[in-house]
């Protein structure tokens, strides 16, 4: 990779100020990426263009991605036949004998967004599929749904206990640690960082505020106010990234309300069922390869069975005169990989015998494995292998494969709502294929530029970006309690940047901790803030950025314009951070107890929402920026 230095900040600024000037996105993301491929390849226009599709061609064929693909068509083909059969109207008259106002509607909107805690793109799909019947009969706008779909998905899974964020983030706290030879466990780690998390807390916060009271600032108080008042969901040209109206015209007369639920409780039932079993099986194949690569290294392949069965009963096993084989052409054949790769894998499961010695430390480690390197071997003594035991929620979630699990869900949502239009013979085949392949068409255009969102990840790793951003962050000759705040700016922009709240995490979490511990040299305030900051930072983006997944869907499921729905959700996104940077500055001064920055934190929000929307309120004839509640006439 080459030093692009400032440069390297041009591809995800080209696609996010295109984004937002010609409010074409597919054209921005595309132009984006093609500059990345372009800068890759030395300037090459005809190398870059290349670079371009390939980095398109190997988004699409990742076996995630490809696999999130296929379950937006799903999605689609379930969400069109639930349409044209009368179930979405059928449960919108259901929910509107109780749910009769603007004010009722936002407010369940955002309740659901926080019960559905445990993964942000379900979080996604069912709030956005379910509130939109109701919302658009209410007269809340599109937009709003949007924000309250987009502010309820990332800000909750990734403070929630059980979640399929947790495990990642523990990961990423526990490489940590193990690197600089701290032996305080992740999960207590995280959970005293969860109320540093600012930016996650007050987003949350905020949206019920705004949802509860109707009062708006910014792009938002235009689109509720032409909603309430003209009864327009969309402004007009609007180009929503789902038009299940549209596309599928009028739904069949006399639909029952079990063609919505039941398609819905089986997307959910089954989803869930995904996670536990996908769970539970990696986190039992993630035993069993950790212990086996541990005994590979140690030199007890051949006894591995025996070993692998007392551990698999829950029996810890005691081994006597321990001793690391170093890295040599013996080793290599345990590995089942290439060559290029056989030396990775190797460092890889050395780290996992020093974890289970309880070795850590990055001095100690590095001594160490330069002796392997070398070719001579390292003795360690007695080493204890700890039995199996049985997984938590936590352990099964945080193993997951989301994307496999939804792939089930949506799978079986269609299938439910097959059987049931069949039982109730409202359609004939030729109208349930319309409605399959008019249902996945409307995906197309989203499915489009998710891919080009994945592409410009491709295009910002390809010309470091991030690694840029780092550089500054750690420059900037800032330590101890204002480490949080430097971590924090730098989380955010590059989640902005790169659309990914995740890479950000990875990226900004080795940084932080070290940088928080070297200065106090206990695990304190200080570092549990600064994690709290990188996930803070990184959900940031993760909520607003133009070309970060989440985002995409929120207006996907919305069935809002992409481009309106960052327009009208970054104001309030920056309020919140606004909120969370003046704390953080608090935290520098030396106010480090989370007790009195989180309520203060909130007392600002309201101070800052209340200002700004008589503010606006003023500025566009609206007094105190608040919208009228409309109430649906029976």
């Amino acid at each position: 990779m080459s030093d692009f230095g400032v440069l390297s900040l041009l591809p995800p600024l080209v696609a996010i100020i295109l984004a937002v000037w010609t409010k074409r996105v597919l054209f921005a993301l595309f132009a984006g990426v093609w500059i990345g491929g372009v800068m890759a390849s030395g300037w090459d226009i005809v190398g870059g263009t290349i670079q371009t599709w390939s980095w398109v061609v190997g988004n699409v064929t990742d076996s995630w991605n490809a696999t999130i693909l296929v379950f937006d068509l799903l999605i689609g083909a379930g969400v069109g036949l639930i349409y044209k059969s009368g179930g979405v109207h059928a449960v919108a008259r259901v929910l509107s004998r109780r749910v009769k106002s603007s004010r009722g509607s936002s407010v369940l909107g955002w309740l659901m967004g926080v019960l559905v805690f445990f993964d942000d793109y379900t979080n996604t799909i069912i709030v956005g599929n379910t509130m939109r019947p109701i919302t658009d009969r209410t007269r809340v706008s599109r937009e709003m749904l949007a924000y309250i779909d987009d502010s309820t998905a990332a800000p909750v899974a990734g403070i929630a206990l059980v979640s399929t964020w947790i495990g990642y983030e523990l990961g990423l706290i526990k490489g940590a640690f193990v690197d600089l030879g701290v032996s305080t466990g992740e999960y207590y780690a995280w959970l005293h960082s969860v109320p540093y998390t600012f930016y996650s807390i007050l987003a949350i916060i905020l949206v019920f505020i705004v949802a509860y009271t109707h009062r708006h600032f910014g792009a938002m108080l235009h689109a509720e106010y032409r909603a309430r008042t003209t009864g327009k969901v969309l402004r007009d040209g609007a180009k929503p990234l789902m038009t299940t109206e549209v596309d599928l015209g009028q739904p069949k007369e006399g639909g029952s309300v079990w063609n919505f639920v039941l398609p819905i409780a089986m997307l959910v039932l089954i989803t869930l069922g995904g996670m536990w079993h996908t769970g539970s099986n990696a986190y039992r194949d993630g035993f069993i390869s950790d212990n086996q690569d541990i005994l590979n290294v140690i030199g007890l392949s051949d006894s591995s069975d025996s070993i692998m069965e007392k551990l698999m009963a829950g029996q810890s096993v005691t081994l006597d005169d321990v001793t690391i084989i170093p890295y040599n052409d013996s080793v290599k054949q345990f590995f089942y990989v290439d060559s290029d790769s056989a030396m990775k894998t190797y460092n890889e499961s050395v780290k996992k015998v020093l974890n289970a010695a309880g070795i850590l430390g990055e001095e100690k480690r590095k001594e160490i494995m330069d002796q392997l390197t070398s070719g001579k071997p390292y003795h360690l003594g007695k080493l204890t292998l700890e039995g199996y035991k049985p997984p938590s929620a936590m352990d099964i979630l945080s193993n997951s494969d989301a994307a496999t699990a939804l792939l089930w869900g949506s799978f079986m949502m269609v299938l439910t709502a097959l059987i049931l239009i069949a039982l109730q013979r409202q359609m004939t085949f030729e109208e349930i294929e319309s409605a399959i392949v008019q249902g996945m068409k409307q995906m197309m255009f989203a499915t489009a530029i998710l891919v080009l969102a994945w592409s410009i990840k491709s295009a910002t790793s390809a010309v470091g970006t991030a690694e840029y951003v780092v550089g500054l962050a750690k420059s900037s000759g800032l330590s101890g309690g204002w480490v949080p705040l430097i971590v924090f700016l730098a989380a955010m922009f590059i989640s902005f940047t790169t659309g990914t709240s995740w890479g950000t995490f990875g990226i900004m979490m080795p940084i932080a901790i070290p940088l928080a511990y070297s200065v106090t040299g206990n695990v304190g305030p200080e570092v549990f803030a600064s994690i709290g900051a990188v996930f803070a930072g990184g959900i940031f983006g993760d909520h607003c950025s133009p070309i970060s997944d989440t985002t995409i869907m929120s207006s996907m499921f919305s069935g809002s314009d992409h481009i309106d729905h960052v327009k009208t959700q970054i104001p309030y996104a920056v309020t919140a951070a606004g909120v969370s940077f003046v704390l953080y500055v608090l935290f520098g001064i030396g106010v480090r107890n989370w007790a009195i920055l989180l309520p203060l934190g909130i007392v600002l929000l309201v101070a800052a929402w209340y200002f700004l929307s008589e503010w606006y309120g003023k500025k566009y004839g609206i007094p105190h920026g608040k919208v009228p509640v409309y109430t649906v006439e029976e």
